[in-house]
């Protein structure tokens, strides 16, 4: 911009539309200013604060203001909260990768996510840095857990997580994504999305973990001009199924188009929650005698399975699984209307069960345990007042009941979460892996309230997610 001598005017831009620029170097200098040493220093971290100082200092005067909204449109920043305070993020500056503890909660968040491989571009010559940057400064306000690096990023989409790498050696040049239950509407929307920032002339995709490379414009060219091609050839010389790549273009793949049986149902199954599973399987059992007697073990070995799950025991697993049971039913479990019908999904969504439970999370470990009681007892106080209060813990957990699934239901309803955290507490598998993933879907979906309890001094900053969240007693444990 410094080298355009051109007169700027940025009319969609509600801060400026009304002044005019004439002197684009000076625009160029004010952004130099606010991206000074101070925000490379603190890893592209910098709040209001600093932008109001450094808009004093310059004249022409320009405000915070519109500062901002400069750097915004520039794809230059993207906006967080943390601790119910604004801060700023200038991508080029973080850390090239995510480290430590973090690390360890991304690679468990992957799994409990089900996040799987989309696709990955390959740019054979160059890779320009502004390439992923851009695409950071777009989706990193909707990051998971603050969870982002210069080259990585972890975020919703269109309530579908999504992970995102980018690497840039002398060896490699490359942007993969993965998504979601491999989510193909979103997969097309992040693909179009990267061909608009840069689509050089020689750009590659696959969409088999990195290998298997094709021409992006000669698989455009392949699926418009040739509406019954099968087959495309790889860099590699590889003979390639076309229809793999379909998803990236908006297209069902043909063997999606042949297996219609029970498509209603199963759509409804991939998209349930683990409560609005068992309505659905009722609604199979309904019709049970229609089911040939050669079919009926695997139903029933399905069915046993999620009631009672096994250690190694993965819903997006159990679900494809079952889907391919439901394909192969030689009748529509749906034909018959004086059945029970299964709810829509606007229906479903309607008819979700709401979260106003009050969840108590601690540790079962000796030195816990009095103050789990004390807080059992506050709160049940509350009830003499007259307020409606909903308590869930383990301890309602009756004998004979399948624990885990009791466990899930009771997250599936919290609306309030309380950590009782002590050492014991953060030293807890299924606390980390289990409770505090649920506890944070619930933030994000539900704006529910996380509520943690300082039992003992204990270095929760050091724990990857504890760190961002504000404790009631930071700096007076209760011991």
């Amino acid at each position: 911009m410094r080298e355009q001598g051109i007169i700027l005017r940025y009319k969609n831009i509600p801060q400026l539309k009304d002044k005019i620029f004439v002197n684009p170097a000076w625009l160029t200098d004010c952004i130099y200013k606010v991206l000074d040493y101070s925000v490379i220093e603190s890893e592209g971290e910098f709040d209001r604060t600093h932008l109001e100082k450094i808009s004093q200092t310059i004249q022409p005067q320009i405000s915070a203001d519109e500062l901002l909204a400069l750097l915004k449109d520039f794809n230059l920043i993207f906006e967080i909260e943390r601790m119910d305070k604004k801060w700023f993020i200038c991508p080029q500056f973080l850390p090239s990768e995510i480290k430590g503890k973090d690390l360890y909660s991304v690679e468990s968040h992957r799994k409990s996510k089900k996040i799987q491989y989309s696709f990955t571009l390959s740019y054979p010559k160059f890779l320009p840095v502004s390439t992923f940057l851009k695409f950071l400064a777009k989706h990193g306000k909707n990051h998971i857990h603050y969870w982002y690096s210069k080259n990585e990023l972890l975020f919703i989409e269109k309530d579908k997580a999504v992970d995102t790498k980018c690497i840039r050696t002398k060896e490699e040049r490359s942007i993969t994504i993965s998504v979601q239950d491999k989510d193909s509407k979103t997969s097309q929307r992040l693909f179009e999305e990267l061909l608009n920032i840069d689509f050089p002339s020689d750009l590659r995709v696959s969409v088999n973990e990195g290998n298997d490379f094709v021409e992006v414009k000669k698989l455009q060219d392949k699926i418009k001009k040739e509406a019954q091609a099968t087959q495309i050839e790889s860099i590699e010389n590889k003979s390639l199924n076309i229809q793999d790549f379909w998803f990236l273009f908006g297209k069902e793949t043909q063997q999606k188009n042949e297996i219609m049986k029970n498509n209603a149902l199963k759509n409804r199954f991939e998209e349930a929650t683990e409560i609005e599973i068992p309505a659905l399987l009722e609604q199979v059992k309904a019709q049970y005698s229609k089911i040939p007697s050669y079919q009926r073990g695997t139903f029933n070995q399905l069915k046993s399975e999620f009631a009672d799950p096994p250690n190694n025991f993965r819903l997006s697993s159990w679900k494809s699984r079952f889907s391919v049971w439901l394909s192969n039913l030689s009748f529509e479990v749906l034909e018959n209307q004086d059945e029970p019908v299964v709810l829509s999904k606007k229906q479903v969504n309607n008819e979700k069960m709401t979260r106003e439970d009050i969840f108590i999370s601690y540790s079962h470990h000796e030195e816990d345990q009095p103050y789990f009681d004390e807080v059992q007892r506050q709160l049940k106080t509350l009830r003499g007042y007259g307020l409606k209060v909903h308590i869930w813990d383990d301890t309602q957990i009756r004998t004979g009941d399948v624990w885990l699934e009791e466990i899930r239901k009771g997250l599936a309803k919290t609306k309030v979460a309380i950590l009782l955290v002590s050492q014991n507490f953060l030293g807890s598998k299924f606390i980390n892996e289990t409770e505090i993933p649920a506890f944070l879907d619930m933030l994000q979906s539900d704006g529910g309230k996380l509520m943690p309890v300082l039992l003992r001094k204990v270095p929760f900053q050091l724990h990857p997610i504890l760190k961002n969240y504000q404790f009631l007693n930071a700096n007076n444990p209760l011991n």
